[in-house]
């Protein structure tokens, strides 16, 4: 990864970072020798108007079965239970996940549009 969460179109912001380990919505994985994998948080993105949801979950990592990981532990009961009701969010990550082929099933199926890093 590049060492810092990615946001919508920009870095996530250190506000938002912080605001993420205050309210407990950062988590990491781990491979399977327990070495870090991703990291990745849930932040609630008010400039977003296109959506019901403003959640975005950000991902750090250079592997994508880390991201796999990340974001169905993104979508457990542990963690939409941060949102305050709410049970959906968007997807940022960046370039360092692999999209195309050797990719897995979860990169491939994403909305992808040209920007290889934003869903549609």
């Amino acid at each position: 990864g590049i060492g810092h969460l990615p946001g919508l179109y920009e870095l996530l912001a250190k506000e938002a970072a912080d605001d993420a380990v205050r309210e407990g919505r950062v988590w990491g994985t781990a491979n399977g020798d327990g070495q870090p994998a991703a990291v990745f948080c849930l932040t609630r993105q008010e400039k977003i108007g296109s959506i019901r949801s403003k959640w975005v979950c950000s991902v750090a990592t250079a592997d994508a079965d880390a991201f796999d990981s990340a974001l169905w532990h993104a979508c457990s009961d542990r963690c939409l239970s941060t949102l305050g009701g709410d049970v959906a969010f968007t997807v940022a990550f960046d370039g360092a996940v692999p999209i195309g082929d050797g990719s897995s099933a979860v990169c491939r199926a994403l909305p992808l549009v040209d920007d290889p890093c934003l869903l549609f």
